[in-house]
């Protein structure tokens, strides 16, 4: 069975600051579409056993590219998410995943060159983000930066720049 992940409740208003007020409306104006809709994010780790009632389920890599030919009914929509460059890579390698991507709606790229040439108009560029409220991101203090610098042996006097 999958286990849950728990996740922190975000709000876009809580980074509304960092993004302006404009882009903040658009991207409340776009979300209208997905309120109440389920997201099952899978990866080829967790494929073995999904959930079910989900409306869009998100697909990460090409490993479980296959899936929705192979889930009984089929029910919802596909995305499927690569997060590598497929711009050059072997003819035989693109043409025998192709067909896999069939039933998906949409693919999601990271940039424009990863696309691959023979991906129709499904082709969507979202390039990859962190969370600039988290706190794995927020800013160090001069003393914590030097700090972790020692931790990993690197003189931050040999480094500094004056």
């Amino acid at each position: 069975m999958l286990q849950p992940v728990a996740v922190p409740n975000k709000q876009l208003n809580d980074s509304a600051s960092l993004v302006g007020r404009a882009l903040a409306d658009e991207i409340r104006e776009r979300a209208e579409r997905l309120a109440g809709k389920r997201v099952l994010h899978l990866s080829a780790i967790d494929a073995r056993e999904m959930s079910e009632g989900w409306d869009v389920c998100l697909v990460h890599d090409p490993r479980p590219a296959a899936l929705p030919s192979l889930v009984p009914g089929n029910s919802g929509r596909w995305v499927w998410r690569c997060p590598i460059d497929l711009s050059t890579p072997s003819p035989d390698t693109v043409s025998r995943m192709l067909p896999y991507l069939d039933p998906y709606s949409a693919a999601v790229f990271h940039t424009r060159e990863y696309v691959p040439a023979d991906i129709d108009g499904r082709a969507h560029i979202i390039p990859p983000a962190i969370d600039p409220l988290a706190p794995k991101n927020m800013a160090f203090s001069p003393e914590d930066a030097v700090y972790i610098c020692e931790q990993f042996g690197i003189d931050v006097d040999e480094h500094l720049e004056v």
